[in-house]
């Protein structure tokens, strides 16, 4: 039995035209070609590695998105990271201003690792692609930054930069603890402050009141602008009492609202107090208007509109009363009948 030759099976169709007619004579020609195997091959076994199982990754292994984000959360990482707010977008920019910036920390200890956030950016891209490509916002000059040094005790050693001048800006440095160092006697609270105000406006604004120490504007997570209002932290509570005269002060055109601040608690219960005593006040209104309108009449709503002005402190004006209309007198039938009997409303019995 031979192997099939390229070829062979078009020269055995097509040789009727050579032949003697007869196509009976292909018969077992063809039925040799298709007798013929085809070559085996070795047929490829998948190796273990190989293998789907070995080839997708399992929850066993955290991805480095997953590391990273668990790394931020960990209490140890917290405990040796610090804060760094106020910081000069210029940093970002320019190689030489990120590491004049890295060096103010490095007396204190050995850096882990370095972060910049809270960056606004004007551009419709991507944030990563307008932060790299240097598309920031124009309007805002600062952002935040997170220093993880090797050691925890080299955060408590570089809080003493706490307010320190670098390329025109007062930094704000703090720790990640759950634990807020803000002290309320020493701060105020400040509203109706423009959204595009920068930290260091607020600060030379009250800075003739005293030593600030902190000052905060609460911006929103994705565009990085202020929300309207902020905080400012003095060295003693005289500080606090002079910036408390500036309220309604002028500060870009606005007319700032300066109150004492006071824990979240305390001013929640005093909002909820403020928020009850309005709706006393406007129950009282309705009710004087219902009362008055039926005074007229009604002794007894008249009456009652008496109590409820005296209560507010207020003169009740109605009609001119005389002793045979008093709208104030008593004319119940219990009354008439303790008048004509004597004290107890009983009639009184003589003994025998």
């Amino acid at each position: 039995m031979t192997e099939y030759q390229p070829g062979q099976l078009g020269s055995i169709l097509f040789s009727g035209a050579t032949g003697t007619g007869n196509a009976t004579g292909t018969l077992p020609q063809l039925d040799n070609l298709f007798a013929t195997s085809v070559p085996s091959r070795p047929v490829e076994t998948a190796t273990p590695s190989d293998t789907k199982s070995n080839s997708i990754k399992t929850d066993a292994e955290p991805t480095k998105s997953s590391r990273v984000h668990k790394n931020k959360n960990d209490p140890s990482v917290q405990a040796r990271t610090m804060f760094v707010g106020n910081v000069n977008v210029e940093v970002l920019k320019n190689k030489k201003c990120q590491k004049e910036f890295l060096r103010l920390f490095t007396p204190f200890g050995k850096i882990d690792n370095y972060r910049f956030r809270s960056v606004a950016v004007d551009s419709k891209k991507p944030r990563k692609f307008a932060i790299a490509n240097g598309e920031l916002h124009e309007e805002r000059s600062v952002c935040n930054s997170y220093i993880v040094f090797i050691e925890p005790e080299s955060v408590a050693a570089a809080l003493s930069l706490n307010g320190t001048m670098f390329m025109e800006k007062h930094l704000r440095l703090d720790t990640l603890s759950q634990e807020k160092n803000y002290d309320t006697r020493r701060s105020v609270f400040v509203a109706n402050i423009p959204f595009t105000i920068e930290e260091e406006k607020l600060w030379h604004h009250f800075e003739t009141c005293g030593t600030v120490t902190n000052v905060r504007v609460v911006r929103d997570a994705k565009t990085g602008l202020g929300k309207g209002f902020g905080y400012v932290e003095f060295e003693d509570t005289a500080g606090k009492g002079l910036a408390l005269r500036l309220h309604d002060s002028e500060l870009e055109g606005r007319a700032i609202r300066v109150t004492p601040c006071m824990d979240s608690t305390k001013y929640s219960q005093q909002r909820q107090k403020e928020r009850f005593d309005l709706m006393k006040q406007h129950a009282t209104k309705k009710l004087v208007r219902k009362l008055k309108d039926k005074a007229e009449t009604h002794k007894s709503a008249a009456r009652q509109l008496a109590k409820v002005t005296n209560r507010l402190g207020q003169n009740y004006e109605g009609q001119r009363a005389t002793k045979s209309q008093n709208p104030l007198r008593k004319t119940s039938k219990r009354s008439k009948y303790i008048a004509k009997k004597g004290k107890s409303g009983k009639p009184s019995r003589k003994r025998d």
